[in-house]
């Protein structure tokens, strides 16, 4: 078996390890990313799914350092991230409910696509537009990339994407959320509006986007305007809670 082979058949397992930064990838030779020493592919475990129509997010993995990539960094959003040696297209996720955030799979294992903004990055087979170069995205497959920028990597580390931290609330966070909210005074701290008497629509907004992180430079003291509002959570001005807020509250004055 040749060096190549020999990668090829270490990286079909679902090894695996939670990042935090950017910092701790290598780019090698501006194409791919190495951990160690070793070569990884970066995606977003934790996913969300409609329970209504059954349908999730197109949620992609990356080979490169994209601008999805460097906006969910200065976004302080990086954190959601783990890395992967699977390269069959093939990967280890959980899947929550977009509304509620509760777990309604966990362990599963899903096919996702390469990210486009990575193919652009990289001009991979000539890939320069989202519309017109479809049959290249489509056509994608890791192993190939793999064989034409081939380079001797030392094996691979035995992680597992177990190891990452389960995108869910702990069990003390009700508690936690309540007294944070108490030390603010139950006063959002980007607009400043006071809820002492609406205590239900101030929340406790994770920065990092990681649910069980509740440490207190991860927080943040939100009314749910202000929260809406922020990275990635456009879904929330769809819920009831946000309309009451907006109609009962905002419009009426009543608020303290």
């Amino acid at each position: 078996m040749n060096d190549l082979a020999i990668i090829q058949k270490q990286l079909q397992t679902h090894s695996g390890i939670t990042i935090q930064s950017l910092n701790e990838l290598e780019l090698y030779k501006n194409k791919f990313f190495l951990y160690r020493g070793n070569i990884v592919l970066v995606y977003i475990r934790d996913q969300y799914s409609n329970s209504k129509n059954k349908k999730h997010r197109e949620y992609k993995y990356h080979i490169t350092n994209c601008k999805t990539l460097l906006e969910m960094a200065n976004n302080d959003r990086f954190d959601r991230y783990v890395i992967s040696t699977r390269i069959d297209g093939y990967f280890l996720i959980n899947l929550r409910d977009v509304e509620t955030h509760k777990l309604i799979k966990k362990g599963v294992v899903e096919h996702l696509n390469v990210c486009k903004n990575c193919l652009l990055k990289l001009g991979y087979r000539g890939y320069k537009n989202h519309k017109e170069d479809k049959n290249i995205y489509h056509n994608f497959n890791f192993n190939d990339f793999l064989k034409e920028n081939y380079t001797f990597f030392k094996q691979q580390p035995k992680y597992n994407n177990f190891n990452a931290p389960q995108d869910e609330y702990t069990k003390d966070f009700e508690q936690i959320s309540y007294s944070f909210r108490a030390i603010n005074d139950w006063r959002c701290s980007n607009c400043g509006i006071g809820l002492e008497n609406n205590k239900e629509f101030l929340d406790t907004h994770h920065i990092n986007g990681i649910k069980s992180d509740n440490n207190l430079t991860n927080l943040e003291c939100l009314c749910v305007c202000c929260h809406a509002n922020k990275y990635l959570h456009d879904h929330m001005k769809k819920s009831k809670k946000y309309a009451t807020f907006i109609n009962k509250l905002m419009k009426g004055g009543k608020t303290k």
